[in-house]
């Protein structure tokens, strides 16, 4: 994918190679923006929002991944204290499966993603 490549206060055209998809993963796991992540691969921030507003993209895509995999990590962990007796991460737990019950409910009868 060509996006745009800040250096020196010049756009240049650049296509982004797999360590650079990982980062997007990474930075987007541990909650940077979209802005701070341009910052970090020294993309241009407007283009990068453009790439990860579209739904077939690659950004959008590892952007996505990113936040999966450490929901994922987060849901596991809190998995294993709730089996072993811990009463909080039971509450939690149950929380995050009724938001989830009722976001696949949403998009089931409202055909809505959010």
């Amino acid at each position: 994918m060509e996006i745009t490549r800040n250096t020196d206060y010049h756009v240049v055209p650049i296509k982004l190679c797999q360590e650079e998809y990982d980062d997007i993963e990474k930075l987007a796991g541990t909650g940077y923006t979209p802005d701070e992540i341009a910052m970090y691969l020294s993309v241009d921030a407007e283009e990068f929002k453009r790439q990860l507003a579209k739904e077939d993209s690659l950004v959008r895509f590892h952007y996505n991944r990113g936040l999966l995999i450490v929901n994922y990590e987060i849901s596991e962990k809190l998995q294993e204290n709730a089996r072993s007796g811990n009463i909080t991460a039971v509450e939690i737990f149950q929380k995050r499966q009724e938001a989830v019950y009722v976001h696949n409910l949403r998009r089931k009868f409202f055909n809505d993603g959010h």
